[in-house]
């Protein structure tokens, strides 16, 4: 556990009102703007456009990240110490 950090993992939920907002906006980019555009600023530009709420949904479960097999077998190992 000590190895563990809070990161910004990209797991989203969009309705269908907030997609087509991330489609509007990136279509009002040039093909350049949009290969350098990451969520984080596409989520800006939504906060900026002011046309929708964005909120957090918290959980109280345990969550992991696979990345790689070797995360699997971490995860496995902290969970279910043999």
């Amino acid at each position: 556990m000590d190895e563990v950090q809070g990161q910004y993992i990209g797991l989203l939920r969009f309705t269908p009102e907030g997609w087509t907002e991330v489609v509007r906006i990136h279509s009002t980019l040039s093909a350049g703007e949009r290969d350098r555009m990451y969520m984080t600023g596409t989520l800006q530009g939504v906060v900026d456009a002011g046309q929708l709420a964005i909120t957090v949904i918290s959980y109280a479960v345990d969550w992991d990240e696979f990345a790689s097999v070797g995360d699997l077998h971490t995860s496995k190992r902290l969970a279910w110490p043999e």
